[in-house]
């Protein structure tokens, strides 16, 4: 009778552990951090007084928007896109500002509505390294030659931007009294 206890125990016991929903490159994205997300998601879906998607829709929804986080945030390493705690502050400074609030407000606002500050801080961080990861992306696609600027400045918008132009000089003239 004893060990049929023990066995009950041991059974009772056992959880089921965190899994694997993802693996992107060599990172993973586990269950627990998409079940939190959904719950902030349908927290802000719920405050704008919209309807909610379906559950696997908005699960689907939200992994995907992990899987491309993941992604960009890899890229952001790789290419040694920091963000300073620095910068990181002034951001949330920013953000609270928005909002019409102090720092201390808007951290009391988060824990109001069940988040933590530290977990916030982090996003604020992840989302201005895929900012930056964007903006370089971009910044590295975009290339004018000469001639398309020469063509542009040609055309009747280029010169249309172009203010007018004046050129002064001085012009001495010597008279007999100098």
């Amino acid at each position: 009778m004893g060990a049929l206890l023990l066995s009950g125990a041991v059974h009772a016991a056992v959880q089921p552990l965190d899994s694997v929903v993802a693996i992107v490159d060599n990172d993973v994205i586990m269950k627990s951090q998409m079940d939190q997300r959904v719950r902030e998601v349908q927290q802000t879906i719920a405050k704008r007084g919209s309807g909610v998607p379906p559950a696997e829709a908005l699960q689907k929804q939200v992994l995907d928007r992990l899987i491309l986080e993941n992604l960009q945030l890899q890229m952001g390493e790789r290419a040694g896109i920091r963000v300073s705690d620095e910068e990181l502050n002034q951001a949330i400074g920013t953000i609270a500002q928005r909002n019409n609030m102090s720092v201390d407000q808007f951290r009391a606002a988060l824990a109001h509505d069940g988040l933590s500050y530290d977990d916030a801080r982090e996003q604020v961080r992840r989302e201005m390294i895929i900012s930056r990861v964007r903006q370089r992306r971009v910044a590295e696609r975009i290339q004018v030659s000469e001639q398309e600027v020469k063509n542009f400045l040609a055309s009747d918008q280029g010169k249309a931007q172009l203010s007018e132009e004046f050129h002064l000089a001085n012009i001495l003239i010597a008279t007999p009294d100098s």
